[in-house]
């Protein structure tokens, strides 16, 4: 029953940037109190893991949840053809903060614009 509400918990947790009204989406700090493990068992391999300078573990999820990228073709000045993206993606980073015995004692989200590229 406990591994039914993880995963459910991580599925809407998942979403929670998607909304583009919703600057933040639900709130993460359900999960403050469980272990990284729990949350790594719920949401999968960490985009990023760090180890703080407290011995903690901070482990990001991202996702990329809109994206307005267009591609233009241009003329080099030797003629040949060019092309070039512009536009953004925006990230959602979904982050928790485990102290030195493994408990999460904090949470962010934070979404960012990042230009295009090939």
């Amino acid at each position: 029953m406990n591994r039914y509400l993880i995963l459910i918990i991580s599925i809407l947790l998942f979403a929670a940037c998607a909304g583009s009204k919703n600057k933040s989406g639900p709130p993460l700090e359900p999960w403050i109190g469980h272990t990284k493990d729990e949350v790594m068992e719920g949401w999968g391999t960490p985009s990023y893991t760090y180890t703080d300078a407290h011995g903690g573990e901070v482990l990001t999820y991202t996702t990329i949840v809109k994206s307005r990228i267009y591609h233009t073709r241009t003329m080099s000045k030797t003629g040949m053809p060019v092309d070039i993206a512009n536009g953004y993606r925006q990230h959602c980073y979904r982050t928790f903060y485990s102290n030195a015995q493994g408990i999460i004692d904090s949470v962010a989200i934070i979404k960012e614009n990042v230009p295009a590229s090939w």
